[in-house]
Formats: C-alpha cells, sequence, structure tokens
C-alpha cells in the first residue's frame, strides 16, 4: 500500500562523498608567464632594432614565424602577475639560445637567438616561460624558422602538409567539431582536448613520396602511413594522440621527410594540453552533473546491464532494502567506484516537482534544492514542454557558476526492443551565454557539438509488485513494462515507503511514495567524477 509520507529533514540523511574537496582558503592562485610584446633584437645587446619584417607572431604571440634563413634575435617581453618568469628550451637547443636581458628592470625581457639555417627545410623549436614560484604555470612560444627553399641536388624537395583534420580515433571519420587548432604551414598544432585525439595529415611530397617519425614523445604519439597507394606523390598520414592523464601539458614533434634525400624534411611541433582540474574552465563538459550517472542499470549481483533493452533490465529490480545493501558501502565495478544516490542527489537530474506536463507549459525560474559533489545548490531551473514530442527544455541551475547548463528530456520509443526508453542531456551554459528556452527547443541546436554533450539513458522495465508476505518483489508480477521505469534512492520516507526517479508519461519526477517491498530498478552514481 502506497502513501504520502510529510517529507523528512534531508540534510541530515543525504551526504555525498566529497573527494573534490574545495581548495584551502589561504591558498594563493599563480599565473602562467604573459608575452607582451615581440621585437627584432641585436644579437649581442639585446636592444630593439627596425626588422619587423623579417618575422610575423600569432595573436597572443605564442607562435613566431621568422622568415630569413639568415642568424635572428627575437626580444620577448614577458609578464608575470605574481613572480618572476624563467625561460628554458624543449625543443631546438642545438639552433635556440635564450636568455633574460637587464634582469634588475621590473619588466622581464628574454633574447632568443636563432643560428642561420643552411638546411633546405623549415624547422621548429619551442621555448618554455615558467612561474618560478609555481613551475606548474607555464607558456610555451613556438618558433617557426623557415629553409632556403631551394632544390636538392637530385631534384627532391622537403614535403608540405596541405590539410590537417580531427578524426574519430576508431573509426577515421572527421569530427564535427575538431578539438585543435593550426594554421598554414602546419608545422605547430595545439590540441585543446586532453583526451585521445586522431588526425589526419594530408601531406604533399615532390617526385618521392613522403615519409613520417615520431622524433619526440613516442610514449604518446603514433605515427602511421594510411595511404594505399604507396608510389602516391599526395599521402595521408594518420597521427594518434594517447589521453594526456597528467596535470601538465606536454610536447611532442613528428618529421615528415622525403623518402629519396632523408634530409630535405619539415618538423611538426604537438602540443597537447594537461588534463583539467574540476574548476577550471575547460573542463566544463566533464564536471556537469549528469556525468555522475552510470550509463547503464546493475544487475542483483552489482554488474552492468549493458543495454537498456526493457526485458534484460528486469533482472534489476529490487527491493530498497537490497539496493541498499548491496551499496551499504561504496561499489567499484570496472575500476570506478559507486554509490546508491540520495534523493537530494536526484534532485539534482530530475527535480522533485517533475519535468513533464499533459500540455505545453512554460515554467520560468522554479526555485530547486539539490546536492552536487558534496554541495547543496539552491538555485532556479526553467522549463519548456512540448507535448507533441513528449519532450522538455530546461535551463538549469541558472546562475550557478559551475553548473549552468541546458537540458532536454525525451521520452521515446526504445531503439534497444520494445516499449519506451528516457533521454536525458545535459550541455553547459557559460554565465555570458543569450541561450534562451526557445533557442535550445529543436533538434538542430542538440546536433551540433555533440561531444559538448552528456547524455543518459534510462529505460522503463516496470516495477516488480511487492509480496507482503514476503516484504520482497514478486518477479511473476511485473507491471507497466515498456510504460515506467523506477530508479530507487538512499532515502527512506517514514517505514514503509522511499524515495526514487520516476520515469512515465507524462510525468518524470522524483518522489516519496514508491513501497520498499517493490523491485524496481538501481542506477548507480560515481563517488566523484574524475578518478
Amino acid at each position: 500500500m502506497r502513501r504520502n509520507i510529510i517529507l523528512l529533514p534531508l540534510l541530515a540523511l543525504l551526504l555525498w562523498s566529497c573527494e573534490e574537496g574545495s581548495q584551502p582558503n589561504d591558498q594563493k592562485t599563480t599565473f602562467a608567464p604573459i608575452v607582451e610584446s615581440v621585437s627584432a633584437a641585436d644579437s649581442q645587446t639585446g636592444k630593439p632594432i627596425s626588422d619587423s619584417h623579417s618575422f610575423t607572431t600569432s595573436e597572443d604571440k605564442l607562435t613566431i614565424q621568422v622568415s630569413t634563413t639568415d642568424p635572428f634575435a627575437l626580444l620577448l617581453g614577458v609578464s608575470t602577475q605574481d613572480a618572476q618568469a624563467t625561460a628554458s628550451i624543449v625543443t631546438g637547443a642545438d639552433w635556440i639560445k635564450v636568455r633574460e636581458i637587464d634582469p634588475s628592470k621590473e619588466a622581464q625581457h628574454f633574447l632568443v637567438t636563432l643560428a642561420a639555417n643552411a638546411n633546405d627545410a623549415g624547422r621548429v623549436g619551442v621555448i618554455v616561460l615558467s612561474n618560478s614560484k609555481d613551475s606548474k604555470q607555464k607558456t610555451f612560444v613556438t618558433i617557426h624558422q623557415r629553409g632556403s627553399v631551394q632544390q636538392g641536388g637530385d631534384g627532391e624537395y622537403a614535403p608540405t602538409i596541405v590539410a590537417v583534420t580531427g578524426i574519430n580515433p576508431m573509426t577515421d571519420q572527421p569530427l564535427e567539431r575538431p578539438r585543435h587548432v593550426t594554421e598554414a604551414p602546419f608545422t605547430s598544432i595545439r590540441l585543446e582536448t586532453y583526451d585521445t585525439y586522431a588526425l589526419l595529415l594530408e601531406v604533399l611530397g615532390s617526385s618521392a613520396p613522403a615519409q613520417g617519425k615520431v622524433v619526440q614523445g613516442d610514449e604518446w604519439l603514433t605515427l602511421l602511413d594510411n595511404t594505399s597507394d604507396k608510389s602516391a606523390k599526395t599521402r595521408f598520414f594518420k597521427l594518434h594522440i594517447q589521453q594526456n592523464t597528467s596535470p601538465n601539458p606536454r610536447v611532442g614533434a613528428i618529421e615528415l621527410y622525403n623518402s629519396k634525400a632523408p634530409d630535405q624534411k619539415i618538423l611538426v611541433e604537438i602540443r597537447q594540453i594537461a588534463k583539467k582540474a574540476l574548476h577550471e574552465p575547460d573542463n566544463e563538459r566533464d564536471r556537469l552533473v549528469l556525468n555522475y550517472v552510470a550509463e547503464w542499470n546493475v544487475d542483483t549481483l552489482g554488474n552492468f546491464i549493458t543495454t537498456h533493452n526493457n526485458i534484460e533490465n528486469q533482472k534489476g529490480l529490487f527491493s530498497f532494502m537490497a539496493a541498499r545493501g548491496l551499496f551499504a558501502t561504496p561499489l567499484t565495478i570496472e575500476e570506478t567506484t559507486y554509490i546508491l544516490p540520495s534523493a537530494m542527489q536526484w534532485f539534482a537530474i530530475v527535480p522533485v516537482d517533475g519535468v513533464y506536463s499533459r500540455a505545453n507549459d512554460l515554467k520560468l525560474e522554479l526555485p530547486e534544492t539539490c546536492m552536487v559533489g558534496g554541495r547543496v545548490i539552491e538555485t532556479l531551473g526553467s522549463y519548456l514542454n512540448v507535448k507533441e514530442t513528449h519532450t522538455t527544455y530546461a535551463i538549469r541551475f541558472i546562475g550557478d557558476k559551475e553548473q549552468q547548463s541546458v537540458w532536454r528530456y525525451v521520452y521515446k520509443d526504445n531503439p534497444a526492443g520494445s516499449g519506451k526508453i528516457l533521454m536525458i542531456q545535459e550541455r553547459h551554459m557559460s554565465q555570458d551565454s543569450n541561450w534562451t528556452l526557445e533557442g535550445i527547443a529543436n533538434d538542430t541546436f542538440w546536433e551540433k557539438d555533440k561531444d559538448q554533450i552528456v547524455t543518459r539513458f534510462f529505460s522503463t522495465p516496470g516495477y516488480a509488485v511487492g509480496n507482503f508476505y514476503t516484504h520482497s518483489p514478486n518477479y511473476n508480477d511485473i507491471e507497466l513494462v515498456g510504460e515506467v521505469g523506477i530508479y530507487w534512492s538512499s532515502t527512506p520516507a517514514g517505514e514503509e515507503q522511499s524515495w526514487a526517479m520516476e520515469v512515465l508519461d507524462p510525468q518524470v519526477r522524483t518522489r516519496d511514495f514508491y513501497g520498499n517491498i517493490d523491485g524496481q530498478n538501481v542506477r548507480p552514481f560515481r563517488q566523484s567524477l574524475m578518478q
């Protein structure tokens, strides 16, 4: 028998593991050096000279193109907000020298001298500027110096890269939203993701085909020739980049050379960002609350049911007591630690009042309270229901710098079999975004930038009716298969009922009146986002 129970104080019951705890209040922020200016200079005195036509810089002054093969010198004006900077050479120590000029002055200047380039091919060097108080705060400056571009004795030239394309590492298909930055002559490539990534390099050779190899970073870079015609003048190389699990950025390099004249070559520098902490802006997707939710339900033995098929997920129908028992302590599944979420944690995914109604309805700025990563969030959410498509669009966590995001809830046919399924999607929304509910309420918005969207599916296996004599589910009596999915929380709501998240057209909600002896599903949450 189900009945409504007055909500007990939740905060005393609902604690989320807080492994990503905030930084101590007295910890001081450090900063990476900034290149304020670049000028040509006298290689002996370091004094600026009027020779700006011999080089160009990128807008952020972190890439410098030197158009002369003669000895050349550059003066870098550098500032660091909280400390002095130091400079060292990462790549090119055989032809680049760097030293500080007038260290007694308040503003720092570094003199970078380049030896003459006697080779036909261009070359790439990398300098790192580091914060003297915190060596993790660093900035890389890439220097490209052209070669003499003269024909060799055997009529062969160095290869030329004509295109760089981001591709799926598994399928080799082009990405809708590339995560790398480069421009001609494509001798410096910056990866804006620390995840596994791949690039397809289109390389034009002379009469002899180009070949390539990794010259720096072979522990995380792999270069493969993907060209079927081995004699083709234009070749395609796949560069596979492994995930960077370090908190530090890294620099590698590949060499593309003429197969007949190996000294005719170009060097391509690869820079990859570090794995970001949860609080860093570059990591807005990975810190979204929907990432806490596992991708699959679990069966009664604590293993993932790796399908969303509604019948198969009946293997994971638990009584409330059995669900709490399985997660009496955090459970490790496939090397990740999971918990049974509390009601307050479920509120972060599906609010207490639900997100569907039987009619189109625009609701603006509804108050919500939930828990994310040990932090109680009191915020506002706006919801737009679209009856015809069984869809709700939302802007949630309004004003919260970390979690403000747009959501889509869709109740639709289950592609893994008969019946229905709920799809929930979330995408980070920056504080200065001008997105509106009406603007996100279309398929076109959700088809763009798919790699920035977190998606979870919730099947509808029905629920096993509880037996009042055995106080356990009767697995021969499963109701509303293909229509309803109910997901336990760890939070009781009296002696006979507990909180759970329910999928049921036209209502998706987190409520407190589900019978403890009924058999319902378990969707675990990660104990922490990044392990």
